[in-house]
């Protein structure tokens, strides 16, 4: 079954929009830098893993304590598995020295 010429603009389109899309959330990703030589908080981050949460939005690289979660309600991100990232089995985990950290599903256990 051959498409009509509207229907394959229509495709083209949405293909545009849904990049457009990926590339306007990209900056969710990177939270707010901290000052340099800046301590976190009072000791610790954490005490179990549910204490940490993705320091991004999409497609996140790190974690952080729930309390500094960005706030994603309005941002839309792909359901694309990137390498590197926390995407497609990647979680958020506290060290044994109460850190927040990403482990990516490619690295071995802390």
């Amino acid at each position: 079954m051959q498409r009509s010429k509207p229907s394959r603009i229509a495709l083209v389109i949405a293909v545009a929009l849904a990049g457009v899309l990926d590339v306007a959330a990209a900056p969710a990703d990177t939270p707010p830098a901290a000052p340099a030589g800046a301590a976190p908080g009072a000791g610790a981050e954490c005490k179990a893993d549910a204490d940490c949460v993705p320091a991004g939005c999409c497609h996140a690289t790190s974690c952080v304590p729930v309390a500094e979660a960005p706030d994603c309600k309005e941002v839309a991100c792909t359901a694309e598995c990137r390498p590197g990232t926390l995407d497609c089995g990647g979680r958020c985990v506290c060290t044994a020295d109460g850190q927040c950290t990403a482990k990516l599903k490619d690295e071995p256990s802390p």
